[in-house]
């Protein structure tokens, strides 16, 4: 019987994978590591096991004879933030990964499968190079944090002697058929952020290309690395849009559509569209007045728009080559609407809140404490 051992499950990921595991691989067992025991519906395959990673006795925690017995581990635990420091992002994300290959290299004999979720943006198309945040790093360039600390989680992985894939998804919405998804990060926080007036203008290119894919790609990936038996050890697996990713203002335009036409079916007004502007004029017109002018709450929402610049000024398409695997996310012209429609299901008494206005003091945004935003900013999970 196999035994798959799997992190990250009780995230924005393991929400799709967990079950479709469960129905792919009948024969199997998981063992799932989680620092908050829980997982709804706990299946009789499934074992929790309340374990940190991130502590140096994590190993003591684990039943004795469970290295011996696994034959797959999925890898997906992760702090998908854009906006960490570096110390953060290398030791929860690379520390954390190096630790268990390490780990499953020494202890785990029968070991068919390593996969590690990544992420696409490890060889982004282009850089905004003036963001902060921006990185460079053995010749490569990475927008963020959380980019850099992946790209050093996969050379973990794959310097060890192990069975392993690589799965890079780009940045993940809800389901193509339902929009579900457990949590809102990446891409959410911006509708959300617009959805209550508190963006007044969005950086970047409208031109731009942004690499959307809905979760049930990235579920069909992982699948395809925990199931695919003669796939290599190394072998790459791709979960993008590629050459069809929509252009960044056929993503705002799409958001807010989905969003005024859920307004307006409730009788609320709708919301007016953010302007948008190149990162340079960003830069030198807007950020210096509201760095001088606006209140200390608004310039901390604001920070979040250098978050998203670079995401939404990418030049090129992915176009992965040589023998790594691709699969592509459903059009978005037939996902992206209900992708938006069933975050204002979830998020209603959000999606229906009248904008705030912009203004010099406080009292203009009074209530919008921007570090009760939970900004979990993903391109994975």
């Amino acid at each position: 019987m196999k035994h798959v051992l799997v992190t990250g499950a009780t995230g924005a990921l393991g929400g799709g994978v967990v079950p479709s595991l469960l129905q792919s691989m009948p024969e199997a067992r998981f063992t799932v590591l989680t620092r908050r025991p829980g997982l709804r519906g706990v299946h009789p395959r499934i074992q929790e096991l309340q374990c940190d990673l991130r502590t140096n006795d994590w190993e003591r925690l684990l039943p004795k004879g469970l290295a011996e017995s696994l034959t797959g581990i999925l890898h997906m635990a992760a702090d998908v933030r854009w906006n960490m420091n570096t110390t953060e992002a290398l030791d929860i994300n690379t520390a954390v990964s190096a630790r268990l290959a390490a780990w499953a290299e020494t202890h785990c004999r029968d070991l068919q499968i390593f996969c590690y979720v990544s992420t696409a943006f490890v060889e982004a198309p282009s850089h905004l190079k003036g963001a902060p945040g921006y990185i460079q790093h053995e010749g490569k360039l990475f927008n963020n944090s959380y980019e850099h600390s992946k790209f050093l989680g996969e050379k973990e992985i794959l310097s060890r002697n192990i069975p392993s894939v690589i799965v890079r998804p780009s940045l993940i919405l809800g389901d193509s058929q339902t929009g579900e998804i457990d949590y809102f990060n990446g891409l959410y926080t911006l509708l959300r952020l617009i959805s209550q007036g508190l963006v007044p203008v969005v950086a970047g290119n409208r031109n731009a290309y942004a690499d959307i894919v809905t979760l049930d790609t990235v579920v069909k990936a992982i699948h395809m690395a925990m199931t695919y038996r003669s796939c290599p050890s190394g072998q790459i697996i791709w979960a993008i849009s590629g050459a069809d990713a929509p252009r960044v203002g056929d993503v705002i335009d799409s958001c807010l559509t989905g969003l005024n036409k859920f307004r307006m079916a409730k009788a609320v007004a709708p919301i007016e569209k953010p302007a948008m502007v190149r990162y340079d004029a960003f830069q030198r017109l807007y950020k210096p007045w509201f760095e001088q002018e606006a209140p200390a709450s608004q310039r901390k929402l604001m920070g979040y728009i250098d978050v998203f610049a670079p995401y939404f000024s990418v030049t090129g398409v992915f176009c992965p080559c040589g023998p790594d695997s691709v699969i592509l996310s459903p059009d978005w012209r037939t996902t992206l609407h209900k992708v938006v429609k069933y975050w204002c299901q979830a998020n209603e008494s959000t999606a229906l809140k009248s904008p705030r206005k912009w203004g010099r003091t406080t009292a203009a945004i009074s209530g919008a404490d921007p570090t009760s935003l939970n900004v979990e900013i993903e391109s994975v999970r």
